[in-house]
């Protein structure tokens, strides 16, 4: 009996909830009738003839205290508030802050560093894994044309194929230093060799003298 009374009385509360929540739902004004509404308040209408006249003494203190503040929209009353953005100042600042230490610690675990790609430099690109004998980087050279960032695009002479790439996909290919006409090779003359042995029969053999044996 006890069971049943109340479970009825937790439907009756459940009801009771879900109707409150119905009614409860706030529902926006619109402008006509909150014109309608301003023009039919006696106290709003004092107030804007009190604002146009700038004879806000008439009106009540709270009134006198945001007079700088209030404005007047087809007859409606309105009041412009000031926002304190200095604690959203604060908040953005300690934002950054924190994104730029954990991207400090990021890369020093990484051991990130700058890229030394640079415009008309020749590279390699990378290509997809096709196997355990398979290399890493194409054959073919690509002249770098931009770069910004990490972003790198580069150019193919042979068929003119522009690409776009991480730097993280290309290899700078070692620039070998261009020999002048008037350059004489260098010799050996001045090469430091390292000391040799004086190579020499030994002296316990004295004057016996060795014999090759023919077969």
């Amino acid at each position: 009996m006890n069971h049943k009374v109340n479970s009825i009385a937790t439907v009756a509360a459940d009801d009771y909830a879900r109707q409150i929540g119905k009614e409860a739902v706030p529902i926006a004004i619109k402008w006509k009738d909150l014109v309608a509404k301003s023009s039919s308040c006696k106290e709003v209408q004092n107030v804007l003839e009190a604002l146009k006249s700038n004879e806000m003494q008439k009106c009540s203190r709270s009134y006198q205290v945001v007079e700088n503040e209030l404005s007047e929209i087809d007859g409606v009353l309105l009041r412009e508030g000031e926002i304190d953005d200095t604690v959203y100042d604060k908040a953005n600042i300690n934002d950054a802050m924190a994104k730029l230490k954990c991207k400090e610690y990021a890369d020093a675990r990484r051991g990130a560093r700058e890229s030394e790609v640079e415009v008309g430099d020749e590279v390699l690109l990378r290509e997809e894994d096709k196997g355990k004998l398979s290399c890493n980087f194409g054959n073919d050279r690509h002249v770098v044309t931009s770069k910004q960032g990490s972003d790198i695009v580069c150019e193919n002479p042979s068929n003119g194929k522009v690409t776009r790439r991480n730097s993280t996909f290309v290899k700078v290919i070692p620039k070998t230093p261009s020999l002048n006409k008037n350059d004489s090779p260098v010799g050996d003359a001045n090469t430091q060799q390292r000391p040799q042995r004086v190579r020499k029969q030994p002296d316990w053999y004295g004057d016996v003298v060795i014999h090759a044996l023919d077969e």
